[in-house]
């Protein structure tokens, strides 16, 4: 963990024994706000953990949830909505990457002050933080209502909500060098069950059932990629 330049209270100033002069403390908690020295910068991850991460992060939604939207928007064209919002959600990751390169050491907050000017960047900073506290909040529910559903019947949702949040609080606790970590040990088993689902699921493959291709237009297929493209690429900003 890194430490501050001057561990003492706001708004005080302390005596400095090396220099005979006066700290103000003020100005030293400032300028490391600054320069990025927070309690939290010390963890780093590789470019590996981070592709864990975000792979384990896509992997949940698309498998869980997203099928049904696209089905339920886009009927036997849902392939095409899929593949569709893949090409611009991967258009949307070379966004973000550019961005964290041009803006290396600043937080989401800080370059959008910088890109849109302060007064606009808090308003879009605000609703983005709105938006994750929504999201979470959704994601959480979306847990509590499959598992309650497909496996624990009759467990109450509480339970599962309290099991899924007191992890997060750990997870969070521990910081993201050990969530990290924790998703490499688990990465290696989340793929082998994704490839037995699919090796699973292939002989019941009809390529019929894709036909008549556009049957309803290009306007359902646009409407479900939308979705797609959203969920979950636009919340990768997260990271």
């Amino acid at each position: 963990m890194r430490v501050f330049k001057c561990q003492k209270y706001i708004g005080s100033s302390e005596y400095n024994n090396e220099t005979k002069t006066k700290v103000d403390v003020n100005k030293v908690l400032k300028d490391n706000y600054k320069e990025g020295r927070t309690m939290f910068n010390n963890e780093k991850i590789n470019f590996i953990q981070l592709v864990v991460i975000v792979t384990l992060y896509i992997i949940g939604p698309s498998i869980l949830f997203e099928p049904s939207i696209l089905v339920s928007q886009a009927k036997q064209d849902a392939w095409i909505s899929t593949m569709l919002g893949l090409g611009i959600g991967l258009l949307v990751i070379q966004l973000y990457s550019a961005l964290g390169n041009l803006y290396p050491n600043m937080t989401l907050v800080e370059y959008t002050e910088k890109i849109l000017g302060k007064w606009l960047g808090k308003i879009i900073s605000l609703l983005f933080f709105i938006y994750l506290m929504i999201l979470s909040a959704s994601v959480l529910r979306n847990i509590g209502d499959f598992i309650t559903t497909e496996f624990m019947p009759e467990t109450p949702i509480l339970a599962i909500h309290i099991l899924f949040m007191s992890v997060v609080i750990i997870g969070t606790r521990l910081g993201l060098e050990s969530v990290a970590r924790a998703s490499e040990i688990f990465f290696p088993g989340v793929i082998l069950l994704f490839f037995l689902i699919v090796i699973a699921i292939i002989p019941q493959g009809n390529m019929e059932q894709i036909q008549p291709v556009l049957e309803n237009g290009i306007k359902p297929v646009l409407k479900a990629s939308t979705s797609f493209i959203i969920f979950p690429f636009l919340e990768l900003i997260v990271f």
